[in-house]
C-alpha cells in the first residue's frame, strides 16, 4: 500500500522540482563567474560603468534628461525596461548596487529556467541541461552578469514564445511588449509570435495581441519625446553609434580588414568571429531541423538584424539574442562522444578567463 501511495504521489510532486537542475547550474555559472573575476583582479560588483552599463545607469538615475558629458552620444540609444525595473526595485532596497544585482541575477536565472523549459518542450530533459550549459558558458555570458540587458531580453523573449507556444497568446503579446521595451530590435518578436498563431491556423482577427509588443515601442517612444524633446531620439542616436543598413556580409568584410590593417587580432576579435560563424550556421541549419517554426525564425532574424545593421563589434554579446541557437547545438553535441563535450566545455572555459581578463584590462568587449 505504501508503494501505491508512493507512485501516486511521484507525479504531482515532481513537476514541483523541475527547476533544481537548471538553477543548479545557473549557481555554478555565478560562483565560477565570480571566481574568474576576482582571479584577473577584478571587484565583484555589478555595473562598472566601464561601457554600455553605464547608459543604463544613467537611465536609472535621471531618465532620459540629457546627460551634459555625453555630448551627442546621450543614453537615448538605450531602451529603458531593464533601468525602470532597476529603478522600482531600488525604490524598494533603497540600494541601487543591491538593486542592480537583484535585477541582473533575476534576469539571467529567468533566462536559465524558461530556455531549459521551452527546450525541454521541444526535445528532452538531457538536452535542455546542455542548452542551458551552452548558454552559460559562452564567452558572451559575460554580459548575464554585468548591468546589460542581455539577461532581461532572453529571459521576455523566450517566455513570449514558450507562451505563444503553449496556446497563451495574451501572455505571449505581454511579454512581447516587454521585450520591446528592452532593446530596440526587440519588436521583432511581433514576427515569431504571427507565425506561432499561423501554426495554430488561427491567423485572422483573433492574432491581433500578436501586434501588442509594437505599444512597447510607443511607450519609449514617448518617454524619449517627454524626457529628451524627441520621440526619435532613439534612431538619431544609434545612427552616431555608426549603426546602418548594410548587407550582413559587409561587416564581416569591414571586421576582417580591421584586423589584417591594425593587426589586433586576440581574444575578443576570435570569440566575435566564432560566434557569428557558429550562430549563422545554426540559423541556416535550423531551416532543416525539427524546431518550431517561430523559434526558427527568431533565431535566424536575431542572428541576422546585428549585420545588417552595420554591426562591426560585439558580436559575441548580440548573438545572444539568438539564443535558439542553443538548444541546436546542445541537440548535435548531445550525441557526440563525451571527449569531445569535455574539450568543447574546456575551451569555452579558457575563452571566458581571457574575456573577463580583457574586460578589466579596459578593452572594448561590448
Amino acid at each position: 500500500m505504501l508503494d501505491i501511495a508512493v507512485r501516486r504521489r511521484a507525479p504531482e510532486t515532481a513537476p514541483a522540482r523541475w527547476w533544481v537542475r537548471p538553477f543548479g547550474l545557473w549557481a555554478m555559472w555565478r560562483v565560477l563567474s565570480f571566481a574568474a573575476f576576482v582571479a584577473v583582479g577584478g571587484k565583484p560588483i555589478v555595473g562598472a560603468a566601464r561601457w554600455d552599463d553605464g547608459y543604463y545607469l544613467t537611465i536609472v538615475r535621471q531618465g532620459y534628461r540629457p546627460h551634459p558629458s555625453y555630448g551627442p552620444y546621450q543614453q537615448t540609444n538605450f531602451f529603458p525596461l531593464m533601468s525602470w525595473t532597476t529603478r522600482a526595485v531600488q525604490y524598494v532596497v533603497r540600494s541601487e548596487t543591491i538593486a542592480v544585482h537583484l535585477v541582473v541575477s533575476a534576469a539571467s536565472l529567468s533566462a536559465v529556467l524558461l530556455l531549459y523549459a521551452i527546450t525541454r518542450r521541444q526535445r528532452d530533459e538531457a538536452t535542455a541541461l546542455l542548452a542551458v550549459a551552452l548558454l552559460l558558458a559562452v564567452p558572451g555570458s559575460i554580459f548575464l552578469w554585468l548591468f546589460f540587458s542581455e539577461g532581461m531580453f532572453i529571459a521576455l523573449s523566450a517566455g513570449a514564445l514558450l507562451a505563444a507556444e503553449s496556446g497563451r497568446h495574451r501572455l505571449a503579446a505581454v511579454l512581447g511588449i516587454g521585450v520591446a521595451m528592452t532593446r530596440s530590435v526587440g519588436v521583432l518578436i511581433v514576427v515569431p509570435l504571427l507565425l506561432a498563431r499561423a501554426q495554430r491556423r488561427r491567423l485572422d482577427r483573433t492574432a491581433r495581441p500578436a501586434l501588442l509588443p509594437v505599444t512597447g515601442l510607443f511607450v519609449v517612444m514617448v518617454a524619449q519625446w517627454w524626457q529628451a524633446g524627441d520621440p526619435f531620439a532613439f534612431q538619431k542616436t544609434s545612427a552616431l553609434w555608426g549603426r546602418h543598413t548594410t548587407l550582413p556580409i559587409s561587416p564581416l568584410v569591414d571586421r576582417l580588414q580591421e584586423i589584417l590593417v591594425l593587426r589586433n587580432f586576440n581574444a575578443v576579435t576570435f570569440t566575435d568571429f566564432a560566434c557569428v560563424v557558429i550562430v549563422l550556421w545554426l540559423a541556416a541549419y535550423s531551416l532543416r531541423s525539427n524546431l518550431s517554426w517561430c523559434l526558427r525564425a527568431w533565431l535566424i532574424v536575431m542572428a541576422l538584424v546585428p549585420l545588417t545593421s552595420g554591426l562591426t563589434h560585439s558580436w559575441s554579446r548580440y548573438m545572444l539574442a539568438a539564443w535558439p541557437a542553443a538548444i541546436l547545438a546542445a541537440d548535435r553535441l548531445r550525441h557526440r562522444p563525451r571527449s569531445t563535450v569535455v574539450a568543447v566545455f574546456f575551451a569555452l572555459a579558457f575563452l571566458n578567463v581571457q574575456i573577463v581578463a580583457a574586460w578589466h584590462g579596459g578593452l572594448f568587449i561590448g
